[in-house]
């Protein structure tokens, strides 16, 4: 069976206000259409998958800190773009064996590598049939590999049953070390590698795998993160608003709170660039550019 894979760039310039609807080629977006097909007579399947970005932090985080959370966004990403999938008509679900937040099911897990991910996505998928998985997963590791035997027994579980179309992330950075324009973010279970040449791997992996129905999407630097700390930027190393300390002082999480009127979180950024990508490669959904991009060159 034939296949293509395609980057999905969301480029981003100083200040990008609200603008009309968009065309792909406009966006700054390849045009290149999937032979991909999407069930007619049910639901679209989309399965959400990776570690703390996706799960969100609510649970796990507060109840170790002895602190409760009730900001939305700490389910991650999953109920904002919920709500931009509805509200374009989508037919969907989400589907996953961890429930229980009210954002929808998914497989995110706080703290996991690529590594619990490849030994457990097929049983995953056999539990939960997916049409399509967003996959973000890396940044407690950094180990390329993993990932592509993410894709390889996403490979098998696709010859037995059905295709699936991955949209697989270029990972969040962290805040940390700026070196010119560039933040250098490694983790101490990968302290060779940083986060820019992780992504540069999976760019390679992605390249590699033309027969694979895999859609790539620029987190990273594409949809303009502002990695200064909350709420300055998008990263969430001190959350204020919440009275929270910081966690982690190189942190990788996303921010939960907007900075400033009209503008987006990190988890909110995060779900329009899934938006996007969904809009442009599956459900022919206007892609239009409904929020603000600050520091895109950071």
């Amino acid at each position: 069976m034939s296949r293509r894979v395609l980057t999905v760039l969301i480029v981003a310039t100083m200040f990008v206000a609200f603008m009309p609807e968009q065309t792909a080629a406009q966006r700054g977006l390849d045009s290149a259409s999937t032979s991909f097909v999407l069930p007619g007579d049910r639901p679209v399947r989309i399965m959400p998958v990776g570690d703390s970005n996706t799960k969100g932090r609510g649970s796990d985080v507060g109840s170790e800190e002895g602190w409760e959370q009730d900001d939305p966004l700490y389910v991650g990403y999953r109920e904002a773009l919920g709500e931009l999938l509805a509200a374009a008509g989508v037919s969907f679900e989400f589907v996953g064996s961890q429930t229980g937040d009210g954002a929808g099911p998914h497989e995110g897990y706080g703290g996991k590598t690529p590594t619990y991910i490849a030994s457990s996505i097929f049983g995953l998928l056999q539990d939960n049939p997916a049409d399509v998985v967003l996959l973000m997963i890396g940044t407690n590791d950094l180990k390329s590999d993993d990932v592509k035997e993410i894709l390889n027994r996403i490979d098998e579980w696709e010859q037995a049953n059905h295709p699936v179309m991955v949209f697989m992330a270029l990972i969040v950075n962290r805040k940390t070390t700026e070196v010119g324009e560039r933040y250098i973010g490694s983790h101490q279970n990968q302290p060779g590698v940083d986060t820019h040449d992780f992504n540069s791997e999976l760019r390679g992996i992605a390249d590699d795998r033309p027969s694979d129905y895999l859609a790539v999407v620029d987190m990273e630097r594409g949809f303009g993160i502002d990695y200064r700390e909350a709420p300055a930027g998008h990263m969430s190393r001190d959350l204020p608003h919440l009275g929270i300390p910081s966690l982690n002082p190189n942190d990788l999480h996303l921010s939960t709170a907007a900075k400033g009127p009209g503008m987006l979180s990190g988890h909110e950024k995060v779900a329009h660039a899934w938006m996007t990508a969904l809009c442009q490669e599956l459900f022919g959904c206007p892609i239009v550019d409904s929020f603000t991009l600050v520091n895109a060159d950071t």
